[in-house]
Order: structure tokens, then sequence, then C-alpha cells
């Protein structure tokens, strides 16, 4: 009985203080981290990031932290020195250039939990990486998601969730080699989409 008892504590124990945080692994601060592919050779590319949400679908919770911080502005500085450090030289947008890179945030999403005390709210998106070379173009979406809040209860999305969820989704987008290379290649094969 003393062992049930002591086994029950200890149980206790780590659940209080080792799974109050699901992700605790993942970049909190939103700053891109992408090994260098160094596909391009100094070709020139336009990179965009467009918030593609349809404005009535947006939580509330959602819409209180976009309004605050600015994925577009956060985000497209990061991606273009990404792209330099690959080999490319990052450029404004020109409707005339045949390179272009696009993420698209198409969707974010809050769900409180409903397994049980034990169970955390979760944030959840889905980004699009398109590309065009020419006339040839290339999309691949991407989706994952972050525990929100304690093991104990949930909580409030905050900024750091988001950062932390997009800043996941970027980084495999930009880390994807086909998407890279695609970019940089003289004349690409045929369209390719992935998911």
């Amino acid at each position: 009985m003393k062992r049930m008892i002591l086994v029950g504590f200890a149980l206790v124990a780590i659940l209080l203080t080792g799974c109050s945080q699901m992700n605790t692994m993942t970049n909190n601060n939103g700053l891109l981290s992408v090994p260098a592919i160094k596909a391009g050779h100094m070709q020139e590319v336009v990179v965009r990031v467009v918030d593609a949400r349809p404005a009535n679908s947006i939580p509330p919770s959602i819409a209180r932290l976009t309004q605050r911080f600015s994925i577009a502005a956060f985000y497209q500085p990061q991606i273009a020195q990404v792209m330099h450090a690959n080999g490319f030289v990052p450029v404004r947008y020109q409707p005339n250039l045949d390179r272009k890179l696009t993420i698209q945030i198409n969707n974010i999403e809050y769900q409180k939990a409903t397994g049980g005390w034990l169970s955390s709210d979760v944030l959840k998106a889905n980004i699009e990486a398109d590309a065009i070379n020419g006339v040839a173009t290339y999309s691949r979406l991407y989706r994952g998601q972050v525990s929100v809040g304690s093991a104990f209860g949930g909580g409030d999305v905050k900024e750091s969730d988001l950062k932390q969820l997009l800043t996941m989704l970027i980084n495999k987008a930009l880390s994807d080699k086909q998407l890279m290379r695609f970019i940089a290649a003289d004349s690409p094969a045929s369209n390719a989409s992935y998911e």
C-alpha cells in the first residue's frame, strides 16, 4: 500500500513539474534557423509573405495577436536572409521577374482541449510555399501544431506560441531542398505540387 502511495505521489510530482509545457524543445523567439542549402547562383528572387486567411475565419484570440504582431513584417526579412544564405539575391516585388517565392499563411486555428484535465489546448496552422521559375510553378503545403498552455487546463494563446508554430512551419518550407533547387534551376522540368 505504501508503495502505491509513493508511486502516486511520484506521478503527481512528475506531472506538475515535467509536463506543464508540452513543447519545450522548440524555438519560441520566432527566429528562423535553417541550414543553408546553397542551391542558388546569385539569381534574383522575389520573396513575399502573404497572410491569406479570410478575415471572417480568424478566431478572436488569434486576431488579437496578429493585430499586435504582423506576420509578414516579422518573417519576410528573415526569409530574405535565408534565401541570401542559400545563394539567392532577394529583391522587392517585380512582376516581370522570373523567380518568385511566396510563403502564404492559409490558416491558423485554436482548439480548446476536450480530452479531460490532462489534455492541453492546440494551436494549428498550415502554410503554403509557392514558387515560380519562368513559366513553371512549385507548390507545397506544410501543416503543424503546438500545445498551448499547461497540461492542467490550457491557457490563452501567446505571441510566443504563434511564433513557435509559424517558425516551425517556415523552417520546414525553407529546408525543402526540392523547393530551393526548383527556384535555382535554369529551366525547371514541369510544374510540381506536393502535400
